[in-house]
């Protein structure tokens, strides 16, 4: 097992992988996140969790104060990741929300 920060990690590895899960973002953009794109081989599949911040981000239904782990502009970071996700050139993202609250995004070949 290896252990470190995602992102020193990810750049030791070779890929190219067919699933690719991350849990590691909460509320901004990964700083990974290309190396993850890189790493997936086309038809491959990228899983994501913690999209629950993206639906009380839009609503506005908190369950709690997420600022204080996130920042003041958690709100808008994580609608800015979500925007960047859907119109990256490279992926078919769909998002599945209540209960999972995923993203599922396919590279394209």
């Amino acid at each position: 097992m290896t252990e470190g920060e995602g992102a020193n990690i990810l750049q030791a590895l070779a890929g190219p992988y067919d699933v690719i899960h991350d849990d590691g973002w909460f509320a901004h953009e990964p700083a990974y996140f290309d190396r993850l794109i890189d790493l997936l081989r086309p038809g491959g599949l990228l899983i994501m969790s913690n999209w629950f911040l993206l639906e009380q981000a839009v609503t506005g239904n908190l369950t709690m104060d997420w600022a204080q782990f996130a920042g003041p502009d958690w709100a808008e970071q994580v609608k800015s990741y979500a925007r960047k996700l859907v119109a990256h050139p490279a992926l078919h993202v769909s998002f599945l929300m209540s209960p999972s609250w995923v993203a599922l995004a396919v590279k394209t070949p």
